[in-house]
């Protein structure tokens, strides 16, 4: 979602995310959906939405690290987080 997040945020981005002047709010929403429905060829629907959600919010957040490092390993903890709670 990371890479949609970019090209749709460059072409259509209007409205500036308030924590991250950066990232732009049209371009966060359509990378949710791309990382939405690429990890719903891996996972369960509940599943992806929370890895999805996590890797959005870790992308707009102001981190001085790299955010292909961050996301995925903020939506795979969160995917390790998902099979303590909810059933397979």
């Amino acid at each position: 979602g990371d890479g949609f997040a970019a090209v749709f945020g460059r072409k259509f981005g209007k409205t500036h995310v308030p924590i991250n002047k950066v990232k732009n709010f049209e371009g966060t929403v359509m990378g949710l959906l791309f990382a939405l429905l690429g990890s719903l060829v891996f996972v369960s629907p509940i599943r992806a939405l929370v890895a999805s959600v996590v890797g959005m919010i870790v992308e707009i957040l102001p981190l001085p690290l790299n955010d292909n490092l961050t996301i995925p390993l903020a939506s795979g903890l969160a995917l390790i987080g998902c099979s303590m709670f909810l059933p397979v």
